[in-house]
């Protein structure tokens, strides 16, 4: 319930033009939690308003998204997905926390539910 009204209170806040924006360049660039960050790892590719998830070298996912940013958390609100393996649909929050040296994905949210992306480790950011 209370993932809720924070994503509620986000897309507010989106839709009031505060706290909405392109991403921040702390943000962008590549994110995984094998710190090699091999090509073939996990990896979040954050660009100024795209989210694209690779893992194994393929494209699990492309989107065009707007950020919403509050404290240390980190919406992105899809505005347009090109699907792989991992489908997001246009209204689908993706959230992150910021965590001492990296991110961590929290959930996505759709519809009014929530699925659980946090059994990721922490994510960081390639130095490539």
């Amino acid at each position: 319930m209370r993932r809720r009204l924070r994503v509620a209170a986000l897309l507010a806040l989106a839709a009031s033009g505060q706290a909405a924006a392109e991403s921040p360049s702390d943000l962008r660039g590549i994110w995984s939690p094998d710190i090699s960050c091999a090509e073939t790892s996990l990896r979040h590719i954050i660009g100024a308003n795209t989210l694209e998830w690779r893992d194994g070298g393929r494209r699990l996912v492309l989107a065009e998204v707007r950020f919403i940013i509050q404290a240390d958390r980190i919406a992105m609100q899809v505005r347009r997905a090109e699907n792989g393996e991992s489908p997001l649909r246009p209204g689908d929050v993706v959230q992150y926390r910021r965590v001492p040296g990296g991110i961590r994905p929290l959930v996505i949210e759709r519809d009014g539910t929530s699925t659980d992306i946090a059994q990721v480790r922490v994510m960081y950011r390639c130095r490539r």
